[in-house]
This record gives C-alpha cells, sequence and structure tokens, in this order.
C-alpha cells in the first residue's frame, strides 16, 4: 500500500472512514452507522459516543481489508456535519445528545436573536448576510440559555462533530471557522461580543479556532487501541462536510458548480475573489475563489424516506434493504417517464433551509390520480429533490452573478446514474461525477495531506481529484422539466399558508421540557 491518509466524516446516518492514497485512489472504505433520535417534533438527536464507537468501529474495518497497511497512514483528515452541537463537561464527558443540523427546536430563538442584534449586527458577527437560522449555534446557545439555563451552566465546552473526534483521538480540544460560522464570524472564526451578550455564551466555552490544514494533535495510545490508528500520526483539524465536499469537488475556479448529493443538498458556485459577493458575504474559500451556496433540508434522505415508508421485496416477498433496495428503487424510477406523469414532489419532509429557510413548510405529492403507478412516485422523489437543486443553484448564481458550466456532483446520491441524468435535464447543464463518490473523504484526505507537508494545497487537488464521467442534460427532458419547474416555483409560496397551519396543529399542545 502506498502511502495514505485515512480520512473520516461524522454524517448524519453514520460515520464513514476510507483511506485515500495520495494519488487520490479510494484504497478501503467502511461505514458504521447509530441512530437519529426525534424525540419530540423538532428534536433530533445524536449520541456523541456512539459516532466514537462508530468511528473506532468503521476503522477498525479498514485495517482489517486485506491490503491495507495501517503503517502507510501518513495523517488523518476530519470532516463532519456542520450544525451539529457537543456540550462537554467539566470532566470531558458529554452532558447531553448533541442537536444535529435537522433539529429546529430554536426556531423561536433564532427570530428573537436576529430582531434582537438587527441586520447589521448580526451581519457583523457572522461575516455574511444569510440571516439566523434554528440550525445555527447562535440560536440554540439562545435556546440554552432561556430553556435549560442548568445544562450550560454545567458546559465548559461547545464542539462541532469533527471536533469531538479530534478530542478523542488526541486529547486536544480545537475547532476550525467553518464549524462556528452560526456563532463566530465566517472569515475570522472572532465572536461578536453583541453576540456573547445576547445569547450567554462568551470565549470561554469556546476551543482554540485554527486552520482546517492545521494539526490539531497527535494520536495517543489509549485512541490508538480502540481504532488501530498508529500512534503519533498527526491528525489535521479538518473542517465541515460541506467545505470538504467542496474541496474534494475541486472547486477553485469562477464558475465552478457542485452538487453534494448527501443526506441535504449542498449546493453552490464559485465566484471570483475581487467579486461584490465576496466583499458582502467573506465566504472566501481555501482555494482563493468567494463561495455562494445553499443547504437544502432533505437530499437523498427524501429517497430513505421514501424507502423507508414504503418497502420493497424481491420476487420471494422477501424486504430489500441497503445499497440493494437502492438500486430496485432507482430500476422503478427508469420506468416512468420524465415528469412522472403530472406528479410533483416537494422534498420539504424536514421543512427547509435554502433558498429560503421555513421550518414549518411540509412536503407533498401534487397532482396524483388513480393512473399513477409506484413507479411515477419513486421518480417523481428523484425529480423533486432535482428541482431544489435547479432552485438552489439559479439563485447563488444570480447573488454571485455568475453562470456555471457544469456541475460536480458527489456523495452518496451520485451514485445513481439515473438520478444524475434527471438533474442534468433538469438544471440544463452537464454534470460530472468523480471517480471516488465521497468527495468528502477526498477533501478530508486533501487537508491531511496539507497539514503534514506532503503538498500545497494546489498540488493536493491537482493530484487527488479525478473526474469519472460527464452526463450531458437531454433535450427532450429538459423540456419537460422547464415547465414542471414553473409549477415547482409556483406551489411553494401558494401551499405556504396551509403547510404553517398543518405544522401548527402538529405542535399544539406541546410544552418543551
Amino acid at each position: 500500500m502506498n502511502p495514505s491518509v485515512l480520512a473520516i466524516d461524522v454524517g448524519t446516518t453514520s460515520v464513514k472512514a476510507a483511506i485515500i492514497s495520495l494519488e487520490g485512489a479510494q484504497v478501503a472504505a467502511a461505514t458504521a452507522g447509530y441512530a437519529t433520535r426525534r424525540p419530540r417534533p423538532g428534536r433530533v438527536e445524536h449520541s456523541p459516543e456512539e459516532w466514537w464507537t462508530a468511528a473506532c468501529n468503521a476503522t477498525q474495518e479498514l485495517f482489517a481489508t486485506p491490503g491495507v497497511d495501517a503503517s502507510r497512514i501518513v495523517a488523518v483528515g476530519l470532516s463532519g456535519m456542520a450544525a451539529s452541537h457537543v456540550l462537554l463537561g467539566e470532566d470531558g464527558s458529554v452532558l447531553a445528545p448533541a442537536m444535529i443540523w435537522q433539529d429546529t427546536r430554536a426556531t423561536t430563538e433564532a427570530a428573537a436573536l436576529a430582531d434582537e442584534l438587527g441586520d447589521e449586527t448580526l451581519v457583523a458577527a457572522l461575516g455574511r448576510d444569510i440571516g439566523l437560522s434554528a440550525s445555527m449555534q447562535a440560536a440554540r446557545m439562545r435556546w440554552l440559555r432561556d430553556r435549560a439555563p442548568k445544562l450550560l451552566a454545567q458546559t465548559r465546552t461547545i464542539l462541532g462533530s469533527k471536533d469531538y473526534l479530534l478530542y478523542r483521538l488526541t486529547g486536544e480540544l480545537a475547532t476550525d471557522r467553518t464549524s462556528t460560522a452560526g456563532f463566530c464570524h465566517i472569515g475570522t472564526g472572532e465572536l461578536h461580543p453583541a453576540m456573547a451578550a445576547a445569547t450567554g455564551v462568551g470565549e470561554d466555552l469556546l476551543p482554540v479556532r485554527r486552520e482546517p490544514t492545521a494539526v490539531g494533535g497527535e494520536v495517543h495510545a489509549v485512541a490508538s487501541a480502540a481504532t488501530g490508528i498508529p500512534v503519533g500520526v498527526p491528525v489535521a483539524v479538518g473542517m465541515i462536510d460541506s467545505w470538504c465536499n467542496i474541496l474534494g469537488a475541486a472547486v477553485s475556479e469562477p464558475g465552478d458548480a457542485w452538487d453534494t448529493a448527501g443526506t441535504a443538498e449542498v449546493v453552490g458556485v464559485a465566484a471570483a475573489a475581487e467579486s461584490e459577493l465576496a466583499r458582502t458575504t467573506g465566504m472566501r474559500f481555501l482555494t482563493g475563489v468567494a463561495l455562494s451556496y445553499g443547504v437544502t433540508q432533505c437530499g437523498t434522505d427524501a429517497f430513505t424516506w421514501y424507502a423507508e415508508t414504503f418497502p420493497e421485496a424481491d420476487r420471494r416477498g422477501a424486504e430489500l434493504s441497503g445499497s440493494a433496495l437502492f438500486r430496485r428503487l432507482d430500476e422503478v424510477a427508469a420506468r416512468a417517464p420524465a415528469g412522472s406523469a403530472g406528479m410533483l414532489f416537494l422534498p420539504y419532509l424536514e421543512g427547509e433551509r435554502s433558498p429560503f429557510a421555513d421550518a414549518r413548510a411540509r412536503g407533498g405529492f401534487h397532482g396524483v390520480q388513480r393512473a399513477h403507478a409506484r413507479r411515477h412516485f419513486v421518480r417523481s422523489v428523484l425529480e423533486g429533490v432535482a428541482f431544489s437543486v435547479r432552485h438552489v443553484l439559479e439563485h447563488h448564481e444570480r447573488r454571485g452573478e455568475v453562470r456555471a458550466e457544469r456541475v460536480v456532483v458527489t456523495s452518496g446520491g451520485a451514485k445513481s446514474r439515473l438520478w444524475n441524468q434527471i438533474k442534468a435535464d433538469v438544471v440544463g447543464r452537464p454534470f460530472v461525477s468523480l471517480n471516488v463518490t465521497d468527495a468528502g473523504s477526498v477533501g478530508a484526505a486533501i487537508l491531511g495531506a496539507v497539514a503534514v507537508d506532503r503538498y500545497t494545497l494546489p498540488e493536493a487537488i491537482e493530484r487527488m481529484v479525478r473526474v469519472a464521467a460527464l452526463i450531458e442534460p437531454d433535450a427532450a427532458n429538459r423540456a419537460i422539466y422547464d415547465e414542471l419547474y414553473e409549477l415547482y416555483l409556483e406551489l411553494t409560496p401558494a401551499l405556504r399558508p396551509i403547510h404553517h397551519r398543518l405544522a401548527d396543529l402538529q405542535s399544539k399542545g406541546e410544552t418543551d421540557a
């Protein structure tokens, strides 16, 4: 085995561990899952201890793979879901379940905090004009201050998801500016005094902020015994999963666009560093370009929801699961025509974040008739997510005053050739897939390689990112989807009052504990 980097990502459903060679080949990969708990509407939680257990299981599986040599690991690169927060006590123990990015319990607090700070102060504090949503750390700190003050009083450190792994691997407490971006300034990592005062959380509760390519620590003996990673291997601080995916998609020039087709879709485009976008958002990427992107609330998770809600069986009647289930549903969707015979799916199963923020948005199938069959429903889910991708991309192209000529698609959804084709047809641009669909692992590996001086950042991108296929849009399908997309844009605001009333009925009578 050639010298390689171990990439570890804390995701919504599992920890993914992958060994990526310095030439960009995936040597081996493993995943280990954990439960997502929804104790009441709006609350979505994970156990950080289960993240660690999953990381140990995944890495041990990797090192048991024939041909894998742990001694050839030169660094560890970390990635993790954004807007997921761990509260540690004085002794380093976890005080409560982690609130992950889908958690919207702080919706009221987000609105109150935004009103109290005002637009000017909020932009100064965050370094960008994006408003304040329930998933952002600032809103959650306000929620803790107002609704769980005893828990906040016991808290000594607040970590992001990948920061917790850094702590368990090395014993060091550190983070980066992407992980504190919903609380601190995205460009500097600094905490604004007004934000600290309005949330009750000061600098003393935040770990030191370092560059993603900095070495955060070295694997200690206890972690080595649990994971199989040799003692002393350097661990890069890393960054949030969306930025690791952007890095692994080689976003480095104005007009580069990407679609990270994960549990949520992260869709955006790069603009020039000297653009108005760069001056107003502060979203300067590691490669020097300015970023404009949005994160939806439900991407491949819509497909997962459908698979879980409407089980599929093989010819013998045995229920399918895992990759076999998704391959079957792909085959089913391929038998339906473009446009799903006039059916339209809104993918707002967990509310929505981008290109509009509405925690009370609701999903649904529209235009359903007796003639519609299973294949139409499955394809409609794929198309609904594709419409949301186009919605987000066009919004950010306007914002960045730039047009993307092609879109690099990565992550789990990129494994579906049909879905990539649907997205290309809906968006009307070629979609590019990579030889390693999990670009987040490649991005984390790039950070690890740079941290130990194997490459400069441009060298690592050039050597470690490889294109696999180019999917051109189908002109006939594009015409159908253009018309359906217009209806998609009309339907969302038209149904908003009804969605809000339904959300109010769901929460009626509930109280916070």
